[in-house]
């Protein structure tokens, strides 16, 4: 369980991109060491073996305050992406979050 203070972070990706998604998350948590519960679908550490993994997913973008999209060529019109993306879209649209797109730095804008 994690500590009320905590930021919930949802990262999405396709799966060839794994091994970018750990390194994000790995990142991030040792940047914000404490301050943040990041998820990625492909860390066994956000869904374990036998664990429902669409339920996990979903509960785990309804519960994240910021989402991270790894964009790519090849991710950016994949369902998936689309799918994740546009339940923070919801989010937003229902006021329980706000967006911002990265640039060409790769800073929030």
């Amino acid at each position: 369980m994690s500590d009320p203070k905590t930021v919930k972070v949802f990262i999405s990706h396709i799966s060839e991109e794994q091994a970018e998604a750990v390194k994000a998350k790995d990142y991030l948590e040792q940047v914000f060491a404490g301050q943040v519960e990041v998820f990625a679908a492909s860390s066994w550490t956000s869904i374990a073996p036998g664990q429902d993994w669409f339920q996990c997913i979903t509960e785990a973008i309804e519960n994240a305050e910021i989402m991270v999209v790894l964009c790519s060529g090849d991710s950016v019109n994949r369902p998936w992406i689309q799918f994740e993306t546009g339940w923070m879209v919801r989010k937003e649209n229902e006021g329980h979050t706000s967006l911002s797109q990265g640039n060409d730095t790769g800073r929030a804008a």
